[in-house]
């Protein structure tokens, strides 16, 4: 499916502007429903709809080719996501994930430790 297609599926079904058969509730044609397949950027859905998308947000920055956008691919599943800092590594439903595995081992390497200077005193 092309990016202007799935931009146009998240328009019907999540934007608050879109009023229907292409038109934008703002007395203006919705930019992603025009013909061709470029189009003209819409600040609204840039800021409002677009994030909640991460594969689709970082496909629609790298397509104009926005490289300040700090689109990357999650180092876990591999799928495109929206950079909240350079330092960034997973997309926010793998970051969670990654988080309780490195929580699990510090607490296993601390409860080590405390275990082998306890064996050390007695």
């Amino acid at each position: 499916m092309s990016l202007k297609t799935e931009i146009q599926r998240q328009v019907k079904s999540e934007c608050a502007t879109y009023a229907g058969n292409g038109r934008c509730l703002l007395d203006r044609q919705c930019p992603f429903f025009g013909a061709g397949e470029s189009f003209i950027r819409c600040s609204y859905y840039e800021n409002c709809v677009m994030p909640g998308d991460e594969s689709l947000t970082a496909r629609y920055w790298n397509a104009l080719g926005n490289s300040e956008s700090l689109a990357d691919y999650c180092e876990s599943c591999k799928q495109p996501f929206q950079k909240r800092s350079n330092a960034q590594k997973y997309c926010s439903s793998c970051q969670s994930k990654i988080n309780a595995e490195q929580r699990r081992k510090r607490d296993r390497e601390y409860r080590a430790r405390k275990r082998r200077i306890q064996a050390e005193i007695s």
